[in-house]
């Protein structure tokens, strides 16, 4: 299993945000038939500050891949409405990633994670 290229896309209306990560996952033969789950987990902070930082609680559900024989290739999308207060963040000289989490529940595995590039949100 690989995640590849993860793209992170903002919007405002308001005092809400909406957060979509947009990637694909890919899986080998022997995955088939395994199920898996992602999930992405977005982080914030002030401009200055580091990544540590971040508020780890914000993350979409967890939604279910089962990849078969014929299909290994899955274009994943994962969208998370927050408002100003859930992510403690507001236009300008914001950064925001995400971390998308690929796992198997079949054998109880670890994740694999891979973020996206850093979102700078301006005024």
């Amino acid at each position: 299993m690989e995640v590849v290229n993860p793209r992170l896309f903002v919007s405002q209306a308001g005092e809400r945000f909406d957060l979509i990560v947009e990637y694909t996952a890919t899986f080998v033969p022997q995955e088939a038939n395994f199920v898996f789950e992602d999930w992405v987990r977005f982080f914030e902070r002030d401009s200055g500050e580091d990544f540590d930082s971040f508020d780890p609680n914000i993350e979409t559900p967890r939604e279910e891949i089962r990849p078969n024989g014929q299909t290994s290739i899955f274009r994943r999308r994962q969208k998370l409405g927050v408002t100003e207060d859930n992510l403690d963040t507001g236009f300008g000289d914001e950064d925001l990633v995400g971390f998308v989490n690929l796992r198997n529940v079949t054998l109880n595995g670890q994740p694999v994670s891979k973020r996206t590039p850093i979102t700078v949100i301006d005024a």
